[in-house]
C-alpha cells in the first residue's frame, strides 16, 4: 500500500518514512525501461510496415497511372494509422495508465469480496473479471478468513511506518500476510517490502506471521498467480530492508545539506 497522504507519525509526534517511500530510493527501473521501449518499438514496426506498403502503392500507381482497389486500400490504412494517434501510443505513460487499470481493478474486486463481503458480477473488463474469479477460487481453496486489512502501523524502534494489504488466518490458526502486486513482473523488492511488514506486525501488534503470499495480478492481462515466500526469504528481506532504512536516513541528512 502507498504511504497515506497524512503520513506516518510515531508516539512522539515525529513524522517517519513509510515502507514504499524508503523502497522507492532503491527501485530497479529496468522493467519500466524495457516495457516503455517495447511500446515505442511496436509503433515503429507499424510505421515501417505502413511505409513499405505505401511505397509499393505509389509504385503501382506510377506504373498503372490509376487508383485500383489495392492502392486505395493502402491509403485507407495510412489514414487509419494517423487517426490512431501513434505518438500518444508510443508514449509509455499513456499505455501505463491503461495497463495498470486491469490489474488494479482485479485487486479491488478481490479486496471488496474478501474484506467487504461484496461479490461482483461486473464483466465490463473481461481480463480483470477473470483474474477476480481465479483469485476467489484460490481464496476458497485456501479456506482463509480475513482478520484485518490496510492497517497503518508504526515501528517505534526502527522509526518507519507501513500499511499492509491484508492479514488472514487459516483454520489451524496460522497467520498469513497477503500482499497484492499488479506489476507486469515480480521483482526481489517485494520480498524486502514484505519483510518490513512482517516486522511491523510483530513489533506493533505482537503477531508472528507464519506465511506470506504475494497475489500477483498482471496489470496487462489480469492473470492471477499466488507466490508463496519462505521464512528464509522473509528474514533475508527484513535484513536488507534495515540496510535500506539506514541508507534512506543518511540520504535525508544529505538532502538537508543542499
Amino acid at each position: 500500500m502507498p504511504t497515506p497522504r497524512a503520513g506516518y507519525y510515531n508516539k512522539l509526534g515525529k513524522r517517519v518514512s513509510g515502507v514504499t517511500t524508503i523502497m522507492s530510493n532503491f527501485k530497479n527501473p529496468a522493467g519500466l525501461m524495457h516495457w516503455s521501449a517495447d511500446i515505442a518499438l511496436e509503433v515503429l514496426r507499424e510505421v515501417f510496415t505502413l511505409l513499405t506498403d505505401y511505397r509499393q502503392a505509389l509504385i503501382t500507381l506510377k506504373e498503372t497511372n490509376k487508383l485500383d482497389k489495392k492502392v486505395l486500400g493502402r491509403f485507407k490504412e495510412l489514414d487509419a494509422f494517423l487517426e490512431s494517434k501513434p505518438l500518444n501510443r508510443a508514449n509509455y505513460k499513456n499505455e501505463q495508465t491503461k495497463a495498470t487499470g486491469t490489474g488494479t481493478l482485479a485487486h479491488e474486486l478481490i479486496h471488496l469480496h474478501t474484506v467487504e463481503g461484496e461479490p461482483t458480477h461486473d464483466h465490463s473488463n473481461k481480463d480483470a473479471f477473470l483474474a477476480y474469479q481465479n483469485g476467489m477460487k484460490w481464496w476458497n481453496e485456501q479456506n482463509l478468513k480475513i482478520i484485518s486489512a490496510e492497517e497503518q502501523l508504526i515501528s517505534e524502534f526502527y522509526n518507519y511506518g507501513g500499511t499492509y494489504d491484508a492479514l488472514a488466518q487459516r483454520k489451524n490458526k496460522k497467520l498469513v500476510l497477503i500482499d497484492y502486486k499488479t506489476n507486469k513482473k515480480l521483482y526481489s523488492d517485494v520480498i524486502i517490502q514484505c519483510g518490513a511488514y512482517v516486522n511491523l506486525l510483530h513489533e506493533a501488534k505482537g503477531l508472528w506471521i507464519d506465511e506470506v503470499v504475494i497475489l500477483h495480478v498482471s496489470k496487462e492481462t489480469g492473470m492471477f498467480k499466488p507466490v508463496h515466500l519462505s521464512r528464509r526469504e522473509i528474514e533475508e528481506g527484513w535484513e536488507i530492508f534495515k540496510k535500506f532504512l539506514i541508507l534512506h536516513q543518511d540520504k535525508k541528512k544529505l538532502d538537508k545539506m543542499i
